[in-house]
């Protein structure tokens, strides 16, 4: 099998007239209509426009073929300038420092009183409440259904079956009547 070759410079500019690319004309369009509203403006005020005017009013259309064409170590002239403003902007000799990390800030408190006797309430109920939930009968009381709160799974609705089948042969489809999101109301209830 051949390799594949994976192109490699892939940010290359759609050629739109010969060599030129889209951005190239768009700049030398601007500068040439900026030179030319110079010249048309001395033209319609001097009424004769010499060589000195001329080159005057040529310096957008230069500067503009500059942009579109000049390029140093394969950068653009606009790209250029910007760096070197970025270069002037930032200090010329970096020295590294470490950063300020986040700064914990401590606040203490005294525990009164009030605050312990009511942690200790707190605990008490939690407490209570756990001994409660542990104590609760499995089975409730004939008689005593209403009282005792709710549990979350119905046992009645619970069955274990015992294995009729060999253990090292696979298990038969089982048939599931009850839904996977609701327990079936108990036998007795309305």
């Amino acid at each position: 099998m051949d390799p594949i070759k994976i192109p490699q410079n892939v940010y290359v500019e759609d050629r739109i007239i010969g060599s030129l690319t889209l951005r190239q004309i768009i700049v030398i369009v601007i500068g040439g209509g900026i030179s030319y509203i110079f010249y048309a403006f001395m033209q319609k005020t001097y009424g004769y426009v010499g060589i000195p005017l001329m080159i005057i009013s040529a310096i957008p259309m230069m500067i503009s073929v500059a942009f579109a064409f000049v390029r140093i170590h394969d950068l653009s002239l606009l790209k250029l300038i910007l760096l070197l403003i970025e270069r002037s902007s930032k200090p010329h000799i970096r020295t590294w420092g470490p950063r300020s990390g986040i700064t914990i800030i401590i606040k203490t408190e005294q525990v009164t009183q009030e605050k312990k006797h009511a942690h200790t309430e707190s605990a008490e109920q939690i407490q209570t409440l756990s001994t409660l939930l542990d104590t609760l009968p499995s089975r409730p009381i004939e008689g005593e259904e209403e009282n005792l709160p709710q549990r979350p799974v119905n046992r009645a609705s619970v069955q274990i079956e015992p294995l009729t089948h060999p253990i090292d042969q696979p298990m038969p489809p089982a048939r599931v009547s009850v839904s996977l999101f609701q327990t079936p109301p108990p036998a007795n209830a309305r």
